[in-house]
């Protein structure tokens, strides 16, 4: 019954479906760069920046 539900009127609708996956795609790419700010510094190019992000390197 709570799959029909969820199916038909709530957030496993397609559109509904998408819309989820973006926004844990998001949530993903923010935790890692919270978690990991140096390692995202390199990965964009910005290694240069590092010293900002942690003044004792």
């Amino acid at each position: 019954m709570l799959f029909l539900a969820a199916r038909y009127w709530g957030w496993l609708r397609p559109s509904s479906i998408f819309a989820t996956f973006l926004i844990l795609v998001i949530l993903v790419i923010l935790s890692l760069i919270l978690m990991f700010p140096l390692e995202t510094l390199r990965l964009i190019g910005r290694p240069e920046w590092v010293p900002m992000v942690m003044p004792g390197r």
